[in-house]
C-alpha cells in the first residue's frame, strides 16, 4: 500500500513537472515560401522573426527557437513555395496540429483561398504580412514598429547577417514583436483564448 502511495505522489509530482514547462512555452507557425521563385522573400521574414525572439528572456541551454512574451516560442517554418499540392498539404497538417494558434503568414492573394482562409475560419490567431490585411475580415495587420526599436533590430540584424534588413526581414521582425507584446499583455495565459485576441487586436493597433 506503500508503495502504491509513493508511486501516486511520484506520477503526480510528473504531471505538474509537464504542466508547468507547457505553460512556460508555445508553439507557432510562420506560413511562407520557403522554396521555389519566392523563397528569398520567406527567408528573409524568418531571419528578421528570430531577431525578434532572441531579444529577451533567453537563459542558458534553452532548446527552443528563443522567447517571445516571456515564454519559450517554437517556431514551425511552414512551405508554400513547393507548387500547389504541397502547399495544401503542409498547410493541412498545420489544421491538424491544435497547439499551433498562432500563425504569421505570407500567402499571395492567387493562394489565400485555397491556403489562408481555411486557417483563418479555424478560429486560429493570424497574422498577415502581406500588407492587405485590411481587406479580409478578421485577418491582423502588421504595426508599426517604434523608430528606436527598428533602428537596434537593423543594427542586430547586420551584425547577425552582414547586410541591411530588408522590407520582408523588417515585416517579420514587426509579426514576432505584436506576438511578444500581445502575450506579455495577458500574462503569458494562453489558455484564455478571448484575452489572447483582444490583446493582438490592441497590440495590431498600436506602434511598439
Amino acid at each position: 500500500m506503500r508503495w502504491y502511495a509513493c508511486f501516486g505522489v511520484v506520477a503526480l509530482a510528473a504531471f505538474f513537472d509537464v504542466a508547468a514547462v507547457q505553460a512556460h512555452s508555445f508553439k507557432l507557425a510562420v506560413v511562407a515560401p520557403f522554396s521555389g521563385p519566392e523563397a528569398e522573400r520567406g527567408q528573409r521574414l524568418l531571419e528578421g522573426f528570430l531577431v525578434a525572439t532572441t531579444e529577451a528572456d533567453s537563459h542558458p541551454e534553452e532548446t527552443s527557437d528563443g522567447h517571445l512574451g516571456g515564454l519559450d516560442s517554437h517556431v514551425l517554418r511552414i512551405d508554400i513555395g513547393g507548387g500547389r499540392a504541397s502547399a495544401l498539404a503542409a498547410v493541412e497538417g498545420l489544421l491538424a496540429d491544435s497547439e499551433t494558434q498562432i500563425i504569421a503568414g505570407l500567402i499571395p492573394p492567387g493562394l489565400w483561398p485555397m491556403l489562408g482562409r481555411p486557417l483563418l475560419e479555424s478560429g486560429r490567431i493570424y497574422i498577415d504580412m502581406t500588407g492587405r490585411g485590411a481587406s479580409v475580415r478578421g485577418l491582423l495587420r502588421l504595426p508599426k514598429v517604434a523608430p528606436e526599436r527598428l533602428q537596434r533590430f537593423a543594427r542586430t540584424y547586420e551584425d547577425l547577417y552582414g547586410r541591411a534588413p530588408a522590407e520582408f526581414a523588417q515585416r517579420g521582425y514587426a509579426a514576432a514583436r505584436l506576438i511578444d507584446r500581445a502575450i506579455r499583455a495577458v500574462g503569458g495565459d494562453m489558455l484564455d483564448g478571448a484575452s489572447l485576441r483582444a490583446a493582438f487586436e490592441a497590440a495590431a493597433g498600436d506602434p511598439g
